[in-house]
């Protein structure tokens, strides 16, 4: 008979489903099985005591068995199969979860895609920051809001996990997705690796509250440029980019006016697609 598994909740829902549907089966190979002893009166006087015991207690249990097995059937198979059912089909969905990271996790060992160290994703996240509050092209009335520098770094990293969130939601399904990964000399925030063809998309999050200075929008197109020719020269596969900016909501649409002006007017080549997102939406 299986033995238990313990290692997992629903591997010893299945084990015991399996169990309870093989004890009616054993059982009834049992009785079917157990030979009828015939003695004669002499050869059962001559017997010794522990001997009559013996024969005592197997008709017991023969007895018991015989008595309870069409009741014991109906119950303990029935949960058997529920047991089973229940197990076998959250099994079967871990499983798929943890085949999916195995997957993903090959995959990205074969494109040389290395995670980022924590001291190098703050890193990142304070020259986002930097780059944030440069000076703007707008000119606004509004009275800046300070903020200590370190809430504006958690503030970023908060802004892109929330992002990340929302691409998996939307992406997982035919794309491998990691964050924070570097590829060659280059740092990326996303990466979703197809499952289908060698199509992949790059994703790069900024958090602005202004439009930026022309210099560090074009400064942007030409790193995400350069980026995804680094990826497609260490990956071998083709590439796509997606830049997700997020405004609060107040300011989005004056943001989103004049980049596209922006873009329109200027000589630099946007080959990435932009995707805008109010701050508020995220949450």
């Amino acid at each position: 008979m299986e033995k238990l598994q313990y290692d997992s909740f629903y591997k010893f829902l299945v084990s015991l489903g399996v169990i309870l549907i093989a004890l009616p089966i054993v059982a009834l190979v049992f009785v079917v099985n157990g030979e009828i002893l015939l003695l004669s009166q002499v050869e059962y006087d001559s017997l010794s005591v522990f001997s009559l015991e013996s024969i005592q207690q197997r008709e017991q249990l023969y007895d018991f068995i015989v008595a309870w097995l069409p009741l014991a059937t109906k119950i303990l198979i029935p949960i058997g199969f529920v047991l089973i059912i229940i197990g076998g089909i959250n099994w079967y969905l871990i499983q798929r979860q943890l085949d999916e990271q195995i997957k993903s996790d090959t995959i990205m060992k074969r494109i040389n895609a290395k995670n980022m160290s924590a001291t190098e994703i703050v890193a990142k996240a304070v020259d986002e920051v930097a780059d944030a509050e440069t000076e703007t092209a707008e000119q606004t009335t509004e009275k800046p809001v300070r903020s200590p520098q370190h809430e504006k770094i958690l503030k970023y990293m908060e802004i892109e996990d929330l992002c990340y969130a929302k691409v998996v939601s939307e992406y997982s399904k035919k794309y491998h997705l990691k964050k924070n990964v570097r590829i060659g000399n280059v740092d990326y925030d996303f990466i979703a690796v197809s499952k289908k063809d060698k199509v992949d998309i790059l994703f790069e999050v900024k958090y602005w509250h202004q439009t930026p200075s022309p210099h560090i929008t074009n400064n942007l197109a030409y790193r995400m440029y350069a980026a995804g020719k680094n990826y497609e020269t260490e990956t071998h596969r083709n590439f796509r980019n997606i830049i997700i900016i997020v405004v609060p909501q107040q300011h989005l649409e004056r943001v989103k006016n004049n980049l596209v002006k922006r873009i329109e007017n200027t000589q630099v080549n946007w080959t990435a697609e932009i995707q805008y997102i109010a701050e508020e939406d995220l949450k």
